[in-house]
């Protein structure tokens, strides 16, 4: 049976099928470029990691949002509704050579989800605390699919 975090893995290894389409534009989705969104599903991956990392997870009380509640149970992110946060939009187009190694890191730094606190926690803007396995979730749901 596969995992959240399987899942998560797999995702980015999908991410790698589709480096050759990084100037593909998709009007109806999203006027950003493929490759913005794979830059930007791997900085938002890194960024909650950190956020886990560094939480204290002695501080962490559950919060009800119903736009929480709504993600999970509908597993998407409606488009359209709100921006990105600054901190996960790319702000320079990597090279063909930088993604790859943005990928590897990324993939080096998923199995130590595991082994953060199930306590550990990020602030999402919208979703209120999200602990570690609410966060795997949300970067299940977060990611476009290709």
């Amino acid at each position: 049976m596969k995992t959240i975090l399987d899942k998560l893995t797999a995702q980015i290894e999908s991410l790698k099928k589709v480096l050759q389409e990084q100037d593909i534009y998709v009007q109806q989705i999203s006027k950003a470029s493929v490759y913005w969104h794979i830059q930007h599903s791997l900085l938002t991956i890194e960024k909650i990691f950190q956020s886990l990392q560094e939480s204290n997870p002695e501080l962490y009380t559950p919060s009800f949002k119903l736009g929480k509640l709504f993600v999970f149970r509908a597993g998407i992110i409606p488009r359209g509704r709100a921006e990105s946060p600054q901190v996960v939009q790319p702000t320079e187009r990597y090279t063909y050579e930088q993604i790859q190694q943005e990928i590897q890191k990324i993939q080096t730094l998923l199995p130590l989800f595991s082994q953060l606190a199930v306590h550990a926690y990020f602030e999402h803007p919208f979703l209120g605390k999200l602990k570690t396995d609410e966060a795997i979730k949300f970067l299940v749901i977060h990611h476009i699919i290709i």
